[in-house]
């Protein structure tokens, strides 16, 4: 009852208002939604490459575990529009991630008080909730973790080979759900192979690991070799690594700074990122909860850490800031969302070493007071408008779509500089061409139609202008 409780609320607030909160698409979900669409009708990308491994994107290439998922939604879905499947999409993996959340925390404690704060946490920590409600990769890696955290659980404590398949599988599969991912998913093999020899693993056990490893990564990194490091391009350009200007000993420092820096108990608990494109607006990361359970945890690691599965969580956990330590940028909630996904093995066992009934009592209601805080101002218009405003490319794109439904004009023609791929994208979404033109064309008389401008736009006498949303960097003219 308590799961399915917790799971009800956890879908309402996923989904409400999905399309209008946050009311504008970013250029990486525009282009998403456009491969995949591409993919579900022909099987080929916007390069007319089939079925791609990584998909080539704006100076990016994109993981196809998002977009392959997205394509089968708008294959196979019916009723629903593209912007309402291509969100409902990262609505579809945190929730394989909070089913998945349920059976780890079963794992670790039988505690009604455990399993409440647990789902929780896993339902509406602004770090898996900010990305569950936009199209970014970065979610689907959560519901591969959470599932291999449970099939490794179970193989420690059953040793049956199938579990360990299990494990491995959705670790090398994880390599395609996001960047940061494949730093780790190598340091984490290489941690599952040491546990293996400390557990005094059979020689079957081993080489099913090195097999099932080696053929999940592989040909990621065969792609990236046979196009020209497609894979480590944007890599480049985020990290200080090739910095001539950087000796060995100030990268070093660097390093030392970027990794320490994700467990900034302001970042994490106050100020959150603030990044307009993932900003927790006045809210941190985690709820206090965690860092309790987290410190409770590591209060006991003495004597837990004997148990090598507990040296694998340990482990996990200390790789995961690396990827992201790496790069220029600090306080990045997406690239140091997998710090989350390997502390909640913590959370749910740190939260069983509370006893006290007050305490118990106290946490669930602060916790409960502070979600209740970020839901209202997420949902707020200063919270969502704030984002949508400062962030996405297209800000006020998205209420003219939804006039030109309304409005129906025989032909749309759109005056700006405006990214194409988004462009492409909500043409699928309007079933209707929108022709790019220069500000000095000169339009037809004969037939209704609108144009999308900029302010700058010089328009014509017999055009009117159609109120969508203030502030907005685009205007919507028509001539009917």
């Amino acid at each position: 009852m308590i799961f399915l409780l917790i799971l009800f609320v956890g879908i309402f607030f996923h989904t409400y208002k999905i399309t209008t909160i946050l009311p504008d698409l970013y250029v990486d979900e525009t282009s998403i939604g456009y491969n995949a669409y591409l993919i579900s009708q022909n099987l080929f990308d916007e390069h007319g490459k089939h079925l791609p491994l990584y998909f080539e994107a704006f100076g990016e290439y994109k993981n196809p575990i998002y977009i392959y998922t997205t394509a089968l939604l708008f294959k196979f879905t019916s009723g629903l529009g593209y912007i309402e499947l291509l969100r409902l999409t990262s609505f579809l993996f945190w929730l394989i991630f909070f089913i998945g959340s349920y059976k780890v925390i079963q794992v670790f404690s039988h505690s009604k008080f455990v399993l409440i704060l647990g789902l929780l946490v896993t339902a509406f920590s602004p770090f898996i909730f900010q990305i569950s409600r936009i199209s970014f990769e970065v979610i689907s890696m959560a519901s591969f973790m959470i599932w291999f955290y449970y099939f490794i659980l179970r193989y420690d404590n059953l040793g049956k080979i199938k579990f360990l398949i299990f494990a491995a599988s959705i670790l090398g599969i994880s390599y395609y759900s996001y960047s940061t991912a494949r730093l780790f998913v190598i340091l984490a093999f290489l941690i599952l192979f040491l546990y293996l020899l400390k557990k005094r693993a059979t020689k079957s056990h081993l080489i099913l690991l090195v097999v099932i490893g080696a053929g999940l990564i592989v040909p990621a990194m065969t792609f990236s070799y046979v196009n020209d490091n497609a894979l480590t391009r944007r890599f480049d350009s985020l990290t200080y690594i090739n910095n001539p200007k950087l000796n060995l000993l100030e990268k070093s420092g660097k390093f030392l700074l970027n990794y320490f820096v994700n467990f900034d108990l302001s970042y994490l608990l106050i100020i959150g990122d603030r990044n307009s494109r993932h900003s927790t607006i006045y809210f941190g990361e985690i709820y206090v909860v965690m860092f309790v359970a987290v410190l409770l945890y590591f209060k006991h690691t003495k004597t837990l850490i004997s148990k090598p599965i507990n040296a694998v969580l340990v482990g996990l956990f200390i790789v995961s800031p690396i990827s992201t330590a790496l790069t220029n940028d600090t306080y990045h909630s997406l690239r140091g969302f997998i710090i989350f996904l390997t502390s909640l093995p913590f959370v749910f066992s740190g939260l069983e070493y509370i006893k006290d009934r007050k305490t118990i009592y106290a946490l669930l209601i602060f916790t409960i007071i502070q979600i209740i805080g970020y839901l209202t101002y997420y949902f707020a218009p200063s919270g969502y408008q704030y984002q949508s405003r400062n962030a996405t490319e297209n800000y006020g794109f998205q209420p003219i779509i939804n006039k030109l439904f309304e409005k129906e004009p025989q032909q749309i023609y759109l005056v700006n500089d405006y990214p194409d791929i988004n462009r492409k994208f909500y043409e699928i979404v309007l079933d209707e061409k929108i022709e790019k033109v220069n500000p000095s064309t000169t339009f037809p008389t004969d037939s209704e139609i609108c144009v999308i401008s900029n302010k700058s736009f010089s328009h014509d006498k017999d055009f009117t202008y159609i109120e969508t949303v203030s502030n907005s960097d685009y205007r919507l003219w028509c001539n009917f």
